[in-house]
C-alpha cells in the first residue's frame, strides 16, 4: 500500500466548483453564481465530505433548478471574501509580519533598532510598518 497525500479541501480551490456540479448532477440543478462565489469563499472544515453533503442539502432546498446562496447552509453563507494575492491570502501575510513584529519588539524590549535588525529591515521600514498596522 502506498500512501497518498491529497491536500485539503481550501488548498485546491480549483476543485471546489467542480466537484460541487458533479454532486448537484442526480438534482439536474446548478449553481448560481452567487453561490459560487460562497463556495469559493469557505474554507471547507469538513472538506470534500462537507461540500458534498452541503450540496446534497441544497438540491433538495433549492425551489427551482438553480442553487442560490440561501440554499446553502448558514456556515458557507457567512463566509467572507477572500483577498487573493500569488496565492496568498492577503489578510493572513499582513497578520504573520504584524505578529512576527510584536514578537521582535517584545524579545528586544521595545528596542526598534535591534528589532528591526532581528527581522532583517530597515529601522524606518520597521516604523512604517508599526504606524501601517496602528501599532
Amino acid at each position: 500500500m502506498f500512501p497518498v497525500a491529497i491536500p485539503p479541501l481550501c488548498e485546491r480551490a480549483d476543485d471546489i466548483l467542480p466537484l460541487a456540479e458533479r454532486f448537484l448532477q442526480p438534482s439536474r440543478k446548478r449553481l448560481a453564481p452567487a453561490a459560487q462565489r460562497l463556495l469559493l469563499d469557505y474554507d471547507w472544515p469538513g472538506n470534500v465530505r462537507e461540500l458534498r453533503n452541503a450540496m446534497e442539502r441544497a438540491a433538495i432546498v433549492a425551489a427551482g433548478g438553480l442553487v442560490l446562496p440561501a440554499d446553502l447552509p448558514a456556515s458557507v453563507q457567512r463566509a467572507k471574501p477572500r483577498e487573493k494575492q500569488r496565492g496568498v491570502l492577503v489578510g493572513d501575510m499582513q497578520e504573520i509580519q504584524r505578529r512576527a513584529i510584536l514578537e521582535a519588539l517584545e524579545k528586544t524590549g521595545g528596542n526598534k533598532t535591534r528589532a528591526a535588525e532581528m527581522l532583517g529591515i530597515s529601522r524606518r521600514n520597521l516604523i512604517y510598518k508599526l504606524r501601517a498596522y496602528g501599532m
